[in-house]
């Protein structure tokens, strides 16, 4: 509020004052609107907060309901499932929340052999073996039917890898894989 005006416009205000005694004065406050770039990019289901730097932190939302997505606060927002998603970014200044962002279309096991990725045995007791042909292995990400996160390993750097599930029950899971050049999602199925 200045000078009794609640104003929404960076700028320099100006008031006029007079005493008791017929003397006057002019008052200036500056508004200065701090913001927070909260515009994103779109490729496939991937959605990137374009906003970066140290200190910011991400959260995303199902604009659905506008709930926290459990465990999503990277500047990138991988969507394993049809919807509209936005990201609230925090630059320890100012909070303010992106657009939604319609993904369609996602597909189980699209891309998967682009990259040439094995997995194998599938149906398993719970271990899997992954292969990538063609570039490295990052991240490997499970889910579970909900879309609730269960299992993640970081920074592998490696053309195979073997991830241990046999602790989870019998069912259907989804593995999202990162490479160096790409990311697929396909079902794990653990059958004991």
């Amino acid at each position: 509020m200045i000078f009794g005006v609640y104003e929404s416009s960076a700028g320099l205000y100006y008031d006029s004052l007079t005493t008791v005694l017929g003397c006057d004065s002019v008052e200036i406050q500056e508004l200065i609107i701090n913001t927070v770039d909260v515009s994103t990019t779109t490729s496939s289901n991937e959605i990137t907060a374009v906003s970066s730097g140290p200190g910011i932190s991400y959260q995303w939302i199902d604009c659905a309901d506008d709930s926290e997505i459990v465990g999503e606060t990277d500047q990138i927002y991988l969507a394993t499932s049809d919807g509209n998603y936005a990201v609230v970014i925090d630059d320890n200044s100012c909070v303010d929340t992106s657009a939604c962002v319609l993904i369609q279309g996602i597909g189980i096991d699209q891309g998967i052999n682009d990259l040439e990725i094995k997995i194998y045995p599938n149906p398993s007791s719970g271990v899997f073996n992954i292969k990538v042909d063609a570039g490295l292995i990052e991240n490997v990400v499970i889910y579970n039917t909900a879309g609730v996160e269960v299992e993640k390993v970081y920074n592998i750097t490696q053309s195979s890898y073997n991830i241990d599930l046999s602790e989870y029950e019998d069912g259907v899971y989804l593995l999202k894989i990162i490479t160096s050049s790409n990311q697929v999602i396909t079902r794990l199925i653990i059958k004991k």
